[in-house]
């Protein structure tokens, strides 16, 4: 069920996540603005109160929050790898994701790059206090690259674990096992383990970057 626009997704603590990310990114602080927080009260697929419901209605605006609180959020991959990306973020600002639980999602494909089996971002990732586990991106013939997270932009990590990830392919490359950022890396009280890039050839087991990596 892949989602796309996504606004800052995660507990109520706007103020506190808005100044770390732009403390691991090296941004500006974000200007004060009247956010909204959107409760998530339903698991249905569709309906008053579910994810795609609250995501997809125009009352929902950049820079507003999502409340996932207490939730885990979990693919469909239990063995066999299917296209069930737990998250897909197709604009270029930053995807926010805090104190969430995610794992098992997963990409599989035979043309084009396998990027990020749990979450993809065509912009920056930061992820504050979250645990990401299980996540698998798998490609064919062509590159799987970061199979738990992967951005074009950069990734920044707080407090948060990848751990038991794997990108894989048959005959091309395989890179960032637990995270790609293309332009950058940061991590901080943060655990990447576990994580594994393997195919024909493997480069970065836990991190992939063509910027910058440091905490």
């Amino acid at each position: 069920m892949p989602l796309k626009h996504f606004p800052t997704i995660g507990a109520a603590r706007t103020t506190s996540l808005a100044a770390c990310i732009a403390a691991l990114l090296g941004l500006s602080a974000p200007a004060t603005l009247a956010a909204t927080t959107h409760p998530i009260t339903s698991c249905d697929d569709s309906g008053l109160g579910t994810l795609r419901t609250v995501v997809g209605h125009p009352w929902t605006l950049s820079g507003d929050t999502v409340d996932l609180s207490g939730l885990t959020i979990t693919g469909k991959y239990h063995g066999v790898v299917e296209n069930d990306r737990l998250f897909t973020h197709t604009g270029y600002g930053t995807l926010s994701l805090s104190y969430l639980v995610m794992d098992s999602g997963s990409v599989d494909v035979n043309s084009g790059i396998a990027f990020g089996g749990c979450i993809l971002s065509r912009g920056n990732i930061a992820l504050l206090h979250d645990t990401i586990t299980s996540c698998t991106a798998c490609g064919k013939l062509i590159p799987a690259i970061g199979r738990a997270v992967a951005a074009f932009g950069s990734v920044g990590m707080l407090y948060t674990n990848i751990v038991n990830s794997t990108a894989a392919s048959i005959y091309g490359y395989a890179a960032g096992g637990g995270v790609f950022g293309y332009s950058g890396v940061t991590a901080k009280y943060s655990t990447i383990a576990y994580n594994i890039a393997g195919g024909g050839a493997g480069v970065g087991r836990r991190i992939y970057s063509k910027g910058t990596v440091g905490a």
